[in-house]
């Protein structure tokens, strides 16, 4: 009877054993499930924005642009899209639809409204857009307006000919509303969009 009662004894501590690597390997096989589903979704590239100047030293976090990246971003978008090279009433529409995905659906309706109502005004105008030398990019010239947004503030040399002779020229601020868009990596590989402006494009004075 004693040896009968130690046999079984051992075979229910074997049992259990058992019982608790089964539970350990599910528990891992659980584990290992859960990594490959979250490396599978993982995105294969992250986006990284460095700094311009690294003279002294940057912490640099993943898909965080920093302000001089919010700038030339504002910067060439706005030119590319004011920039008419044969004739504004046909050159503005076809630049918005050429950077749609770098535009907000918002800014886009609001930009093809403006392009109907402006045809006219705009006909067979060339138009040139440049930034001002001495007002390029400075850091208090882009200011975060919350999570994920911006405004940059660019001042710009805009010239106007018709049929070669010039009939606009002037110096404007554009305070142009940059915000988080993240969509397809092959059409916007920025992650950034323009949300048209945060308020009125005002004249400036003078250059300096």
């Amino acid at each position: 009877m004693v040896r009968d009662s130690a046999y079984t004894s051992a075979l229910a501590g074997r049992d259990q054993v058992i019982r608790s690597l089964y539970a350990a390997l599910a528990i891992a096989g659980l584990a290992v499930a859960v990594l490959g589903w979250g490396w599978m979704r993982a995105s294969d590239d992250v986006r990284v924005f460095v700094p311009p100047d690294l003279t002294e030293g940057v912490v640099v976090r993943a898909d965080e642009p920093h302000a001089a990246h919010v700038y030339a971003f504002a910067f060439h978008l706005w030119q590319q899209l004011y920039r008419w090279p044969t004739d504004g009433a046909a050159d503005y529409p076809m630049r918005i639809d050429a950077f749609e995905a770098f535009l907000t659906p918002a800014c886009r309706a609001e930009l093809d409204d403006d392009a109907r109502d402006r045809a006219g005004e705009v006909r067979g105008r060339e138009r040139a857009v440049w930034a001002i030398p001495g007002r390029g990019y400075r850091a208090e010239k882009v200011i975060r307006r919350g999570p994920g947004t911006w405004v940059a503030y660019l001042d710009l040399h805009i010239e106007e000919t018709l049929d070669g002779t010039l009939v606009k020229e002037r110096l404007v601020r554009y305070p142009v509303r940059v915000a988080r868009y993240d969509v397809d990596r092959q059409r916007n590989a920025w992650g950034l969009a323009i949300a048209c402006l945060d308020g009125v494009a005002t004249a400036i004075a003078d250059r300096h």
